[in-house]
């Protein structure tokens, strides 16, 4: 459980002050790119070819997260993937 005072999220909402959980969902992807960051989060917004996806995964997951007044926070390295803290509030 983590408790909160301040925004501490880049992505996908913000905290209110109160206790969260945090769920760590990592992949061992390539990464995200700094130049498209910015998009992730846009409806169907992919960097894959059409049969490997819509691009939706993260603008549900952000969504799920702003309807429980939760947050999304994004890291991204270069090669060893991405890794996204989920914060679901505690109550």
């Amino acid at each position: 459980m983590r408790s909160t005072s301040r925004s501490r999220c880049n992505h996908g909402g913000t905290f209110v002050p109160g206790p969260y959980v945090r769920l760590t969902v990592r992949d061992t992807g390539h990464g995200i790119p700094d130049e498209i960051r910015d998009r992730i989060f846009d409806p169907f917004f992919t960097t894959k070819v059409p049969e490997e996806g819509t691009g939706m995964g993260l603008t549900v997951v952000q969504g799920i997260m702003r309807h429980h007044d939760g947050a999304i926070h994004v890291t991204s390295l270069p090669d060893p993937g991405y890794v996204y803290p989920l914060f679901p509030p505690l109550s």
